[in-house]
């Protein structure tokens, strides 16, 4: 059970720094383009 819970976790995070990363890269975009890969 706990290492279902460490590999949900790890996944969540991985979502959510793609997720930041997209959204920083549209703010940026029109600026700086291919500056956050």
């Amino acid at each position: 059970m706990i290492l279902v819970l460490v590999e949900a976790v790890k996944s969540i995070k991985t979502v959510a720094e793609e997720w930041l990363k997209s959204i920083l890269a549209k703010r940026v975009s029109h600026r700086k383009p291919l500056t956050i890969l």
